[in-house]
């Protein structure tokens, strides 16, 4: 999918479809954003984040602003003792795919928006410029057929 492929579905199905679209993704973000509120509102997850964000405010000096790796890995192995899925995924793994298609997902919505801004700048070529608007009125004459047409028909 890219922009040029979403303008040419623009120009099939009208413009209609954008406010499907993005009605649809809303619906989808909100679902998802649910999950990701419910996740760091856990409480065990909550806790620790907490006591991590106070190391880390206390540290970064000593850090250069960098959270260290070993502190990261050290959070990973605490967050697998909360368990792992069937397909074997952490809950950090689960979180990290959550943020991943939240991500697609608003950038899905900014390629739609790409595209119907290109759809449009491709059909203003066919507005008038109205700086020069020509008058049509001599070229159509009186609007009764010429007298040339009339004998040829005549005949």
């Amino acid at each position: 999918i890219n922009i040029q492929s979403i303008a040419a579905s623009l120009r099939q199905h009208g413009l209609g479809i954008l406010n499907t679209t993005v009605n649809y993704t809303y619906q989808f973000l909100a679902q998802k954003f649910h999950v990701f509120s419910q996740f760091l509102f856990d409480e065990y997850i909550r806790g620790h984040l907490s006591k991590e964000r106070r190391w880390f405010r206390k540290h970064k000096g000593e850090c250069n602003n960098m959270y260290p790796y070993e502190r990261a890995f050290k959070f990973c192995k605490e967050i697998r003792k909360l368990g792992v899925t069937d397909n074997g995924r952490t809950f950090l793994d689960q979180f990290r795919i959550l943020i991943t298609e939240i991500g697609n997902a608003l950038g899905y919505v900014r390629m739609v928006r790409s595209a119907g801004m290109h759809f449009c700048s491709e059909a203003v070529r066919f507005l008038p410029d109205l700086d020069e608007i020509i008058d049509f009125e001599p070229h159509a004459g009186t609007g009764k057929p010429a007298a040339s047409a009339e004998a040829g028909g005549a005949a």
